[in-house]
């Protein structure tokens, strides 16, 4: 929770300017599943919160090569919160779980 309200803080006058919003965010449970996909790895190992870091950095680095020109730029937040949302998913897609919630179409 502590974590929510700091990344909401971020929009404000007391962390706008913070420094590390382009180097870290705390990997929660479903960005290090995530990130364990994309790297092939089983699916609930344990990694290091540093080593998680360095891989979502990575994902930063290279994000503006496929979203110039599409959006704004992405931070740490961002790609965190993206390996959460592909983990579900695939999670979905691969039959391991089902969401909460149903996405339902007004016609």
């Amino acid at each position: 929770m502590a974590y929510e309200v700091v990344t909401d803080l971020r929009h404000t006058k007391w962390l706008r300017n913070a420094r590390d919003i382009m180097t870290w965010a705390n990997p929660g449970p479903g960005a290090q599943r995530g990130l364990n996909r994309i790297y092939e790895r089983e699916l609930n190992k344990t990694i290091k919160k540093p080593q998680l870091n360095f891989e979502m950095k990575v994902l930063l680095d290279c994000s503006p090569e496929y979203l110039q020109g599409h959006m704004i730029p992405l931070e740490m937040r961002d790609i965190e919160h993206c390996l959460c949302e592909f983990d579900k998913y695939e999670r979905t897609r691969l039959g391991e779980g089902r969401p909460r919630a149903k996405y339902k179409v007004n016609k």
